[in-house]
C-alpha cells in the first residue's frame, strides 16, 4: 500500500495520505460476556447486544509535501503540514453528523485491479506534534463503517 485516499462525499474533498501508513481494521460483533458467579468460563452465557461495527484507524505523517495532497479539490493546495491538519479538521472530522465519507485504498495495491472502499463517518482525529523533528506531525483518523442517514 502506498497510498490511500480519503473524501468527504457530500463536499466533494479528497486528501491523500501517503506517509508512513499504519491501516489497522477491527470488525466488532458486540458480543458480550454476563459472567455469573456459580458458572465455570465455559458455561457463561454470551449475549449479542447489537449488530455488527467496523471500525478503520489510518495512522500516518504528515510532512510538507510538492503534491497538492486535496488532489485538487480544495483551493489554494494543501501541502505545509499546518494546511493539512486544517483541511483534515474542517472537511473530515465536522461538526455534521449527516456527512458521508469514504475511504479507497486503490487497487493497485489491494485486489489487484479493484479499488478496495468502504463508506461511514470519520469520527475521530489526533495529531501528535515532536520537538526536534522539524515540520512534521503523526496524525491518526478513524472511519466508523456504515449508512450514514
Amino acid at each position: 500500500m502506498v497510498y490511500v485516499i480519503l473524501e468527504n462525499i457530500d463536499q466533494n474533498k479528497k486528501f491523500k495520505v501517503k506517509h508512513n501508513i499504519v491501516f489497522s481494521y477491527m470488525k466488532d460483533n458486540s458480543l458480550t460476556a454476563i459472567p455469573i458467579p456459580e458458572l465455570s468460563e465455559e458455561e457463561t452465557p454470551i449475549i449479542k447486544v447489537a449488530g455488527v461495527q467496523g471500525r478503520i484507524t489510518i495512522n500516518f505523517t504528515m510532512l510538507p509535501d510538492t503534491e497538492d495532497l486535496s488532489l485538487g479539490t480544495h483551493f489554494p493546495a494543501v501541502r505545509s503540514v499546518w494546511d493539512q491538519i486544517q483541511y483534515l479538521s474542517k472537511y473530515f472530522v465536522t461538526e455534521k453528523v449527516s456527512e458521508r465519507h469514504r475511504l479507497v485504498v486503490p487497487g493497485v495495491f489491494a485486489l489487484g485491479s479493484v479499488d478496495w472502499v468502504r463508506e461511514g463517518a470519520f469520527t475521530k482525529m489526533s495529531v501528535e506534534f515532536r520537538s526536534g523533528v522539524g515540520e512534521r506531525a503523526e496524525a491518526s483518523i478513524d472511519l466508523i463503517v456504515g449508512l450514514v442517514t
